[in-house]
């Protein structure tokens, strides 16, 4: 990380830290029924912000659902259709739609349509990132599919439950 802006802001340094992802290029931390292409990992925002791309292959069901206590995520359906679910309401989501989900809401997603979903994702804070790349490096190394890892999952403060948070999140 580069630390946060000075007061007085030096043009040469605020283009040093612009960030511009080509077609093509991005960070590949999930590969398979789930990818998960970053576009923006935290660096350039000082963590308050990362961006990625979620292709969600077709039959994909991504299991549980899950809450986070410390971060918000948005999702951007562009292209295909997603089952989305926010504790007990599930939707069927289409190009366009946007979804904001804050922390200690469960959610999950999945699609069971015959073409891939592709989505527009935002992590805020960045910390989110960090399970993405924990995970892949499991997959790699054991040479499993994508799969819940309560274990991993609890290191950036998720957890897998159906039910509303009920103690306060803590946003720190």
């Amino acid at each position: 990380m580069t630390g946060p802006l000075p007061l007085v802001w030096d043009p040469e340094e605020i283009q040093r830290r612009v960030s511009l992802v080509e077609p093509g290029d991005g960070e590949i931390t999930l590969d398979g029924t789930l990818q998960v292409k970053l576009l923006e990992a935290g660096d350039t925002t000082d963590g308050r912000l990362a961006v990625g791309i979620a292709t969600v292959q077709k039959g994909r069901n991504s299991g549980l659902q899950h809450r986070h206590q410390k971060h918000d995520e948005g999702f951007y359906v562009m292209s295909g259709r997603i089952e989305f679910s926010v504790g007990p309401d599930t939707r069927v989501v289409g190009p366009g739609t946007f979804i904001m989900v804050p922390p200690g809401a469960p959610h999950g997603f999945h699609n069971p349509f015959d073409e891939p979903a592709v989505m527009l994702v935002t992590f805020s804070p960045s910390l989110y990132v960090g399970l993405f790349r924990e995970m892949a490096e499991i997959m790699r190394r054991d040479g499993s599919q994508l799969t819940p890892q309560a274990d991993v999952a609890a290191r950036y403060f998720t957890e897998f439950s159906d039910e509303y948070a009920r103690t306060p999140v803590d946003p720190g």
